[in-house]
């Protein structure tokens, strides 16, 4: 009755193995030679008593220990057909040595092995189904969570669309509170544009009409005093009339401004060409300090040699010193030389948008200044006039004791309208002196601008000339060096064969006189040797510097 039983299934199926019609046979005799008792498994199973509230696995274990401890006489004798068995598990298990067991036995026990294999397999095909359906009850717990986020969303939008609907519906109410508030000041408008017609016409009519204040004063100079009133109306309105001419010529004006800046985008667009000119010359004056660079490296053949050309070396050094400063030096001057263009290219644009403003500038003058004299005039008269009028209104209020509101508001009005012509008057006087002082500023900038671009062309002329003059004494350097070089290296030639061929002329056998052998000289261009300039020396002369 050996082999491993697992715990496996339901409470239910270990219920229906523990009864003892599935645990043992009622054929199942164990027969055996002494020590072993004839027994039936029968019998033994149902002596058995488990104990309760214990797996599966250790019941059966209990079982195949109770059996064990009965089939010999004495018990203990089973003991010693037994031996230990190590599986890889924990615990060593005791196995049956059926070296001597009776066939039938070892039947029963095969049996026995073989059905405990096949509640094996069956334990882990029921394992193996408990797991699928674990997984599958896994994915529907997860199924169920994501059921239950998508729930809560559709429940969240539908707050929402609720919300928003609600909305909707409240901004419906606004809008239709705003439309009848519109329709109820369209109405209020209305009556009022309605209203202000009818007052306007009552004013004409009582401007129109000439009422007397009593019946026996009817004449006293109401006649003059309403050809008064009319004509400061025609004052009144040829004012009205010059300040909308005064708006036209200021839309003028800022179409003008337009034209300006028009002009200035051109006056910018020149400026970037003048850019590009000086950055050719720029290149053109690079090709020119690759071609000295490359001169003076020609100067280098005089390190072909030996310790002879040591002093040439040094000149070279020397040379190459007083070049590295001149070039420090050109290099500042091209600096300020930049400076200088844009400063240039500020003053053409200046003198660019004085030039195309000066004169609309001057003629603007010119026209504003006899409206201002002409405004001034009107203005006096009108002054003049209302005094007038004014002093008659006085003594109308003193015959007629009391003072007519019509007059009044009359005179009110003037009053504001001398006002309002009068601050027209000193804003064109304002943007007059704003353009006086604006010329005269141009004016000196441009001076200024012009006596810059004058030293900018003299100092480029005077680089230029600078350049050139060094430039043709490095290649007369040059020339002078590579003679000297060759007539050195003749000179030595000759003196080394004099040497060699000397003892071969001294011999008796010989009679021969020595020849003696002038030097080759090749024609070359020789010149003075001209100071050398200092390393302080200016590029720029001092009667060109400023």
């Amino acid at each position: 009755m050996s082999g491993i039983i697992t715990e496996g299934g339901s409470n239910n199926k270990e219920n229906e193995l523990e009864t003892v019609e599935n645990l043992v046979k009622p054929s199942w005799i164990f027969e055996a030679s002494p020590p072993f008792l004839e027994t039936d498994l029968r019998d033994l199973a149902e002596k058995w008593q488990p104990r309760t509230n214990v797996l599966y696995f250790q019941k059966v274990t209990s079982l195949h220990r109770f059996n064990l401890l009965q089939v010999t006489s004495p018990p203990q004798e089973i003991q010693q057909y037994a031996y230990p068995y190590d599986d890889g598990a924990t615990e060593f298990k005791w196995i049956l040595c059926t070296m001597e067991l009776p066939d039938v036995v070892k039947e029963k026990l095969v049996e026995l092995d073989d059905q405990n294999n096949q509640l094996r397999s069956e334990v882990i095909r029921l394992r193996a189904t408990v797991a699928n359906k674990d997984e599958i009850l896994n994915e529907l717990e997860e199924e169920n969570v994501q059921l239950r986020k998508t729930r809560q969303n559709d429940s969240s939008e539908t707050s929402k669309c609720a919300y928003l609907e609600q909305t909707v519906t409240s901004l419906k109410v606004a809008l239709e509170e705003k439309n009848r508030d519109i329709g109820k000041m369209v109405e209020q408008i209305e009556a009022l544009t309605g209203s202000l017609s009818s007052a306007q016409a009552e004013i004409a009519e009582l401007q129109r009409a000439r009422t007397p204040i009593s019946p026996e004063r009817s004449v006293i100079s109401e006649p003059s005093n309403c050809g008064e009133m009319i004509r400061l109306q025609e004052e009144r309105d040829d004012a009205i009339f010059e300040l909308q001419r005064a708006n036209y010529r200021v839309s003028a004006l800022e179409s003008e401004r337009d034209d300006l800046i028009e002009r200035a985008e051109a006056a910018n667009a020149e400026a970037r060409e003048m850019a590009r000119h000086l950055k050719e010359q720029r290149e053109q004056l690079h090709e020119m300090e690759a071609e000295l660079a490359a001169s003076r490296n020609n100067v280098s053949i005089a390190n072909r040699g030996n310790s002879m050309f040591a002093e040439f070396a040094e000149e070279r050094v020397r040379l190459e010193a007083d070049m590295k400063a001149l070039f420090s030096k050109y290099e500042a001057v091209r600096k300020q030389n930049y400076q200088l263009s844009n400063e240039l290219d500020e003053a053409r644009l200046l003198a660019l948008r004085r030039t195309r403003s000066e004169a609309t500038g001057r003629c603007r003058c010119q026209e504003l200044s006899p409206e201002l004299v002409q405004l001034r005039g009107r203005v006096q008269t009108l002054e003049a006039r209302l005094s007038q009028a004014k002093n008659e209104l006085i003594d109308m209020a003193r015959v007629t004791k009391g003072i007519d509101p019509r007059l009044k508001s009359f005179y009110r009005s003037l009053k504001l309208e001398m006002e309002s012509l009068r601050e027209e008057r000193d804003k064109f006087r304002d943007e007059r002196d704003k353009l006086v002082d604006e010329k005269a500023g141009l004016s000196a900038r441009l001076a200024n601008a012009e006596k810059l671009v004058e030293y900018a062309n003299d100092d480029v002329e005077g680089l230029k000339l600078q350049l050139a003059m060094m430039k043709e004494r490095d290649e007369k350097k040059d020339a002078a060096k590579v003679s000297d070089l060759i007539n050195g290296k003749s000179n030595e030639e000759e003196h080394r064969l004099s040497s060699i061929l000397h003892p071969v002329q001294s011999t008796p056998a010989t009679c021969e006189k020595p020849v003696v052998q002038t030097p080759m000289t090749f024609p070359c261009l020789r010149e003075a040797h001209s100071p050398r300039i200092a390393p302080n020396t200016p590029a720029i002369p001092s009667d060109l510097q400023w």
